[in-house]
């Protein structure tokens, strides 16, 4: 593609007297190691390097022009751009052909639930077509494995390529996780939606957001993300930020919830138990049950949220009951190991003081014996909430036990000491070692109890001092039962 096409709608200034109309671009990077011939290099200014500084190096490697947000001394042509990120996302949806505009899209916004949400309805439409599936735990087009992601919004780039693949694959709706970080950094930029999700709003991202009216603003970008007129947002209102949003988005809306009988879709729990939870739904003077395979009322709301976003699709109640009753076991999302082992063991990703406290609420309600929980906080980021996981740890269990999440470049000591400083009550150890403390977890675990480890959920790594680390906690439960070792119940 011509760089003059690439460029032709961009806020940007070319610096020189060099002309792009004859400067044909084979790919666009904004990693200097990634660089090939007639590359487009993106200059990003990120939070550890500044890309920038590796224009030379891309130069070297055969980029025939670059995207700056400053003049550099670099032989290259230059369009300079007040912010390379947004930069970025422009030429990527151009560069790939707007594939947005050929696709129905769903984007799911909150701090908790995202990736349920979207394997809900990705479960509720694979069963009239196949589905594109984009979040945190990877990419996934039709009945594919899934792809790996670093985030869970990509990098504009990776984005808009996603999407051509699945438009190339013959996807016709794709349902994506849209998170705040993505929503500033411009990374869903130039892609419009056909229905946007707010599925609710707790502490979370603090250290990138300052305070929660920044990280509500930063949510409520996706709204104005929709296509047109015929777009619908689809709220929580049980939520009190959903409730503000109500009032602010322009576009159709339907709401949903589990306490606020006012909700278009109002959901009512009949049943919990260890299998699963049966809820009624109603919409328009219509009711259906619905036996849900997953635990927790927290997940109820996440399949009202799906069951109002098919309702705005034209999907009819009976279609949204079979998707949902049908759904696979989503990757660390209160994920049950059953290895013939006398007690349950849940693996979540719940890294938030109300995704904790969401999900450890609902399993002392169906709990037997001891509630034994396992879980620890990331490093570089939202210190505040450490001692409030302790607490929320507390009011539940009959056991915690502290350990590390991803430390990143913390000592996880020091995560582990501000974590224990919330605690009122000596219920707790601390093991630092993730592995260990899972380990000795299994092994003390009696009849009947409740293990949660908490945190990590579906990752298979562990970040620590810049490193990729191979990691998983259900790996390190599978190699428990392996080695055969024995919990206390084999010696009661």
């Amino acid at each position: 593609m011509l760089l003059s096409t690439l460029v032709a709608g961009l806020k940007g200034k070319l610096i020189g007297d060099n002309d792009t109309k004859d400067i044909y671009i084979e790919n666009i990077c904004y990693d200097s190691r990634k660089v090939l011939k007639d590359s487009l290099f993106v200059c990003i200014e990120g939070y550890h390097s500044d890309g920038h500084q590796f224009a030379m190096d891309a130069v070297n490697k055969g980029a025939s022009a670059l995207i700056v947000e400053k003049e550099l001394d670099v032989p290259c042509v230059q369009i300079k751009a007040d912010n390379s990120r947004a930069a970025l996302a422009y030429v990527s949806s151009i560069f790939y052909n707007k594939p947005s505009d050929k696709l129905k899209m769903i984007g799911v916004t909150g701090t908790n639930g995202k990736t349920t949400i979207t394997h809900m309805l990705k479960s509720i439409i694979d069963k009239k077509e196949a589905t594109g599936l984009i979040g945190t735990v990877g990419i996934q087009i039709g009945d594919d494995d899934y792809l790996p992601v670093n985030n869970t919004s990509p990098e504009s780039l990776e984005f808009q390529h996603t999407l051509d693949k699945m438009v190339k694959a013959g996807i016709n709706t794709v349902v994506s996780e849209v998170s705040s970080h993505g929503l500033e950094e411009h990374r869903v930029d130039y892609c419009d939606f056909d229905v946007a999700v707010f599925a609710n709003l707790s502490q979370d991202h603090l250290d990138f957001h300052k305070n929660m009216e920044s990280y509500f603003n930063s949510k409520a970008k996706l709204f104005n993300k929709l296509k047109d007129k015929n777009s619908c947002s689809v709220i929580n209102i049980d939520d009190q930020y959903g409730s503000r949003l109500v009032n602010i988005v322009t576009s159709n809306v339907i709401t949903y919830a589990l306490e606020d009988r006012t909700a278009h879709v109002v959901g009512a729990i009949t049943e919990r138990n260890k299998q699963g939870t049966q809820f009624t739904v109603s919409f328009q003077k219509q009711n259906i049950a619905i036996n849900l395979p997953m635990t927790g009322d927290f997940n109820v709301s996440n399949a009202l949220a799906a069951c109002a976003v098919a309702l705005s699709l034209g999907y009819d109640l009976h279609s949204i009951k079979r998707g949902l009753e049908d759904l696979k076991q989503i990757p660390g999302r209160l994920e049950k190991i059953d290895l013939g082992q006398k007690f349950s063991i849940y693996i979540d990703f719940a890294h938030t003081p109300d995704g904790l406290e969401k999900v450890l609420s609902n399993l002392s309600r169906i709990k037997e014996n001891n509630l034994i929980t396992v879980f620890g906080c990331p490093g570089n980021s939202d210190v505040e909430k450490r001692p409030i996981m302790a607490k929320i740890a507390q009011r539940y269990s009959d056991k915690v036990i502290v350990t590390m999440d991803n430390p990143k470049y913390e000592d996880p000591e020091e995560i582990v000491a501000d974590i224990v400083k919330g605690f009122e009550k000596n219920i707790y150890e601390t093991i630092t070692d993730r592995e260990k403390a899972i380990m000795f977890t299994l092994e003390k675990a009696k009849a009947n109890d409740i293990v949660l480890l908490a945190g990590k959920g579906h990752e298979n790594y562990q970040l620590i001092k810049g490193e990729k680390i191979p990691y998983s906690d259900k790996e390190v439960v599978y190699k428990f039962f392996a080695k055969g070792w024995k919990s206390e119940v084999a010696s009661e």
